[in-house]
């Protein structure tokens, strides 16, 4: 089997180890690391204070050597299917009451956390992987459902550690494997975090600056099936795996593509919401209340389509506003491998310079009659005819003025609609 991908060696399937005989035998384990309680077992069974976030820190030592044993499991996307082996730990997880959890590796990696990552492009973390399953299964040829339910190999391109997050239902037993990819390695000693959370959409999105999105190709971004989380939204509220960003509110149209991306089927969420129906407001740096799930968040728009007639890719064109902040949920409908070009910018700049409506079809503007679509903008350039504010037209039949260019012209109309454009934002223009 492989000890590291593509690495071949022998192994013994006799001292392959199951989730339930790990479970049974962990008090034994226990007493050898010296440990007091028993870390892989752990009742989730603190109260809340107020809107105090409950956090737990869970210390796992480094297993003895004779106990660094192959563990059979059949949910992760990091063994070899037909031997489904490698090194790991298990942890049994029991919840005295229903709750939403974020379960995280190595530290709680806040919003922030990610975004520095992503900006300073340097990974950090430990490159391990997650598996939940209700399953504890008790032999390496047990026919049982495994019933595995969430699995993540790194919260991003960028970190390394592990998350998923996940509804814990009351006293229902959950079992947490913590592994290496293609027992490439023995575990290390690590330390495990499991929160409340609200939602995934305001704990573990990216952020995408209006700055970004405002300029040339705008942004783009690369995510792969495997760093995937299990979530829901509001617009779609099964159970899929995906991305969430946060988009601050701003007066623009915005394209939210994917059809750069292979043959893969993707649906595309905005969820809108105002931080007055959770108490906050634009200072607010905590937006752990938001759930995008649930009112009062609005399902603004949902895509399914928009790549073309055979394409399972989405395309989605929609206004936002500066009233409102927006997450967008990237939901990858695959159960292997898949990589998934995101590219999102800003169309029909200064809306259409209130000369045309933006099409949500072809994501340009379609001008109101008299006016022609030079540059993504509506412009009176190429009307045949000398409208106010210009000095000539070249297009005009039995024009002959050496001086009036195609450049001359639509330089003065794209002047003269900024104008409009920075009146109707109620900036002082000074002529000099």
């Amino acid at each position: 089997m492989w000890f590291g991908e593509g690495n071949c060696l022998p192994y013994d399937v006799s001292t392959i180890q199951t989730c339930r005989s790990f479970i049974d035998d962990s008090d034994n384990l226990t007493a050898e690391l010296g440990l007091k309680t028993n870390p892989f077992k752990i009742n989730l069974n603190k109260s809340k204070v107020g809107s105090e976030t409950v956090i737990y820190k869970i210390d796992i030592p480094e297993l003895p050597v004779e106990r660094r044993k192959l563990q059979l499991t059949h949910c992760s996307r990091y063994t070899d299917p037909s031997r489904p082996y490698t090194y790991g730990v298990w942890i049994e997880l029991i919840h005295e009451k229903e709750a939403k959890v974020a379960i995280e590796l190595d530290k709680k990696y806040y919003v922030d956390d990610v975004n520095l990552a992503q900006a300073q492009r340097e990974t950090i973390g430990t490159e391990l992987a997650f598996v939940l399953t209700q399953s504890c299964l008790d032999s390496v040829d047990s026919k049982d459902d495994p019933q595995c339910m969430y699995r993540n190999g790194g919260l991003s391109k960028y970190i390394l550690s592990p998350r998923i997050t996940s509804v814990i239902y009351p006293k229902t037993p959950y079992y947490l494997f913590i592994h290496s990819k293609y027992a490439s390695k023995t575990i290390p000693s690590f330390t495990l975090y499991i929160s409340d959370i609200s939602h995934a959409c305001s704990t573990n999105s990216f952020d995408l600056e209006l700055n970004v999105i405002g300029t040339g190709d705008g942004y783009q971004g690369v995510f792969e099936l495997a760093n995937a989380m299990a979530s829901r939204s509001i617009c779609t509220p099964s159970l899929n795996k995906g991305f969430w960003f946060k988009i601050e509110g701003t007066e623009q149209t915005l394209d939210i593509s994917t059809c750069d991306s292979g043959a893969f089927d993707v649906t595309l969420d905005l969820i809108e919401v105002k931080l007055s129906d959770y108490g906050l407001n634009n200072t607010s740096t905590d937006l752990s209340s938001i759930d995008c799930n649930s009112a009062p968040a609005k399902c603004l728009a949902t895509r399914t389509s928009g790549c073309g007639e055979d394409s399972r890719l989405a395309r989605l064109i929609q206004r936002i506003d500066s009233k409102h902040l927006y997450f967008l949920f990237l939901q990858i409908n695959e159960e292997y491998a898949a990589s998934i070009n995101l590219t999102i910018k800003s169309i029909c700049p200064g809306d259409c310079g209130k000369r045309g409506i933006c099409s949500t079809s072809s994501g340009q503007c379609e001008c109101i009659t008299g006016y022609n679509l030079v540059d993504g903008i509506c412009t009176l350039c190429g009307n045949g005819k000398l409208d106010k504010d210009e000095d000539c037209d070249p297009t005009i039949e039995g024009n002959n003025d050496t001086q009036c260019t195609d450049f001359q012209h639509v330089v003065m109309d794209k002047l003269m609609n900024l104008k409009n454009v920075m009146e109707d934002m109620d900036v002082i223009i000074v002529y000099v």
